[in-house]
């Protein structure tokens, strides 16, 4: 097996693989992917799966988002149809809109120059592997955020390096960045620095992993991958919803001959129906896994209302589209960390709209905004909320409690809750938060113990403590890459390593393996 493993001269960790590691893969991931795909394209033998949760965890995630939808059947089918007028199979359009085809090395190359163009350089680690179940994916590891400590998480992107990876080319893997890097990684970085970071539950937001969330989270990487493509048609998610309702009429076979008309190669369809099917007890089944139509239905609703959507308020953490209206006097926007591309709103919009004409989801009409009855109900039934600084930012105005009968769209302010409040002589937000290859010390009223690692230091301190002596400041390091403390380093300065402190880590996955 190879497992090669370097630190190029920018920072960056990079490693490559040719099989992905048993803890790196997600529930729905097939184990036995490649040995199926070879029975089935070979013999023409109906794949068995094996599927690395339980039947239990299985039947969980497909009740909560599996389900599959037909409200955008059409527009999908639309997209596909002028597609395969325009340029008769799917693999052309993918030559016009992300270049010529380009191996791992190459790929490397663009992604540590849009690592240092953002100045993420040394900030995650890239993997390359050949048996992924989708194109990329990005990961964090680190505490539990109930936790409270965004700061420790330490960054993964994993891409596919294989011929069915529809984006490894000389501009899709620029775009396959923005999907990855560009949202997903950004948004969850800038997510730490709120307030309801780790309690959203209190703020009467969505569970970071409900299905709404998703949509927005996906929908909006997927217009921001074709943002930069020479050509902007949304095929790839309208073919995943498309494949998912096909799924309830077809079996793997059938399914897999019916998209020969829109996608001729048997490597990249194989993917297609195999993320649909994979949840079945038996592949040849009517039904499937509509997970994957998150990508199409949260970019149509975004481009229904981007109108009523401010997308700086929207890459201040993991919101929905219809959130931002209520969070935005609360989130800190003066330390975010941004694309290059939402630098130039005006242009984004316009953008924004010129993909809406192209893929025929113009909408003319109003639109009203989804709202969840129980995030509703959980806003306008507190006298109060009570907010938990995350990260060291800006200091904000001080916040007070309102009675529920001034709940309105926007959020309550809230109390600092006993939280120190910072300096006025700290540092920058900028210097303080995304100079990464620098290293921050935070400093926490209520930790009782001291930690240090090679990239951040928590110190103890009381609450009696004075305001002077709860600044930031800085220290040299050696590793900017590293997020997380070696709980076998035998540094002197370590009084309790990362796993004493907040138990088990957590592995997750920001988005729904693209």
């Amino acid at each position: 097996m190879r497992n090669k493993h370097k630190r190029s001269k920018k920072g960056n960790i990079i490693k490559f693989l040719d099989e992905t590691p048993f803890h790196q893969t997600s529930t729905f991931s097939p184990l036995n992917s490649t040995e199926q795909k070879e029975r089935f394209l070979t013999y023409g033998l109906s794949p068995r799966f094996e599927l690395k949760g339980s039947s239990e965890q299985i039947a969980k995630t497909h009740s909560s988002r599996g389900d599959i939808s037909f409200q955008y059947f059409k527009e999908a089918r639309n997209i596909l149809e002028i597609v395969k007028k325009k340029f008769g199979d799917g693999a052309n359009y993918q030559e016009k809109a992300f270049g010529s085809r380009i191996d791992e090395h190459r790929g490397t190359q663009v992604l540590e120059e849009y690592l240092k163009e953002n100045n993420l350089s040394g900030a995650l680690s890239v993997y390359w592997s050949k048996d992924l179940a989708c194109s990329a994916r990005m990961v964090w590891i680190g505490p539990n955020v109930r936790h409270n400590h965004p700061e420790l998480r330490q960054y993964q992107i994993w891409i596919k390096n294989s011929i069915d990876n529809g984006y490894l080319r000389e501009k899709g893997i620029q775009c396959l960045a923005d999907h990855e890097i560009g949202t997903h990684f950004m948004r969850v970085l800038n997510d730490g620095l709120q307030p309801w970071y780790a309690d959203r539950k209190t703020f009467g937001l969505r569970s970071s992993k409900s299905a709404d969330l998703i949509a927005t989270e996906e929908g909006l990487a997927a217009l921001n991958t074709i943002y930069r493509a020479n050509v902007k048609y949304l095929w790839g998610p309208a073919l995943m919803y498309y494949t998912a309702c096909k799924s309830t009429k077809m079996t793997f076979h059938e399914l897999f001959a019916h998209l020969e008309g829109y996608l001729k190669d048997p490597e990249q369809r194989w993917k297609y129906v195999m993320r649909v099917k994979r949840g079945l007890k038996h592949s040849d089944d009517l039904g499937g896994f509509g997970s994957d139509q998150c990508y199409f239905k949260g970019a149509v609703e975004i481009l229904h209302n981007m109108d009523s959507i401010d997308f700086t308020v929207l890459y201040a953490g993991k919101i929905c589209y219809d959130e931002v209206n209520r969070v935005k006097r609360l989130a800190r926007l003066e330390c975010l960390r941004l694309p290059p591309f939402l630098h130039n709103m005006e242009k984004y919009r316009r953008t924004l709209k010129r993909i809406a004409a192209i893929n025929g989801l113009l909408n003319n009409e109003s639109i009203k905004i989804r709202k969840s009855s129980s995030a509703q109900k959980r806003h306008t039934s507190r006298s109060g909320i009570k907010s938990t600084v995350c990260l060291p930012c800006t200091p904000t105005p001080p916040l007070t409690k309102r009675s529920s009968r001034h709940a309105n769209n926007d959020m309550d302010p809230a109390s600092n809750s006993g939280q120190a409040d910072l300096a006025s002589d700290t540092l920058s937000p900028e210097q303080a938060l995304y100079d990464i290859n620098k290293t921050p010390v935070f400093i926490y009223p209520e930790t009782k113990v001291a930690y240090e690692s090679d990239n951040v230091s928590v110190i103890p301190s009381s609450t009696s403590a004075s305001t002077s002596a709860r600044r930031l400041f800085r220290r040299p390091t050696s590793s900017p890459n590293k997020f997380m403390s070696n709980s076998n380093s035998n540094n002197s300065s370590c009084t309790t390593s990362i796993t004493d402190m907040f138990g088990m880590l957590e592995r997750v996955i920001e988005d729904e393996d693209f």
